[in-house]
């Protein structure tokens, strides 16, 4: 098996937690709420610096974004939907 890069690994976590949020239906835990602002850096970072995983790093950002956003109460499932749909489209793309 092929080892994961860092970039992989940050997605895997970043999109693990996506998920969290999506299955419990917003109503997670505080821990789930931490991972997903601890990764929110690490994927900024990745945004500004790192031009070969921009796009996927951005479209992570925005899915952990919105999913917060929506566990605090404001509506934004449409908008949720659409980004884990371009999510999807993109690592389908790189593989």
């Amino acid at each position: 098996m092929k080892k994961l890069t860092a970039q992989q690994r940050l997605f895997l976590r970043a999109g693990s937690v996506i998920n969290d949020f999506e299955r419990n239906n917003f109503k997670v835990s505080a821990d789930v709420a931490s991972r997903a602002e601890e990764l929110k850096p690490q994927l900024l970072y990745m945004v500004r610096y790192d031009k070969s995983f921009r796009f996927e790093a951005e479209l992570f950002l925005n899915g952990l974004v919105l999913a917060t956003k929506q566990a605090k109460g404001q509506d934004v499932l449409a908008e949720f939907k659409a980004v884990c749909e371009r999510i999807n489209a993109a690592l389908e793309a790189r593989c």
